[in-house]
């Protein structure tokens, strides 16, 4: 739950990738109401629709070689 700029948010474990196994990880925490959740990725305390629009944007996300 960093503040840092490094990685990516949607990368929720931590492969250096998004993937089905990201994806998987966030669908179990859909419409959760909960402060400092990973899959809260704009930090605003619920996983909604505005959290899948910025997974969305990260898909198949791998860090530049």
């Amino acid at each position: 739950m960093s503040l840092s700029a490094v990685g990516c948010a949607a990368d929720l474990d931590l492969s250096e990738r998004v993937d089905l196994r990201d994806f998987g990880s966030f669908a179990d925490k859909w419409r959760a109401e909960q402060v400092f959740l990973p899959e809260d990725i704009d930090r605003n305390g619920r996983v909604d629709w505005l959290d899948l629009k910025d997974f969305a944007q990260d898909w198949l996300w791998e860090p530049p070689q």
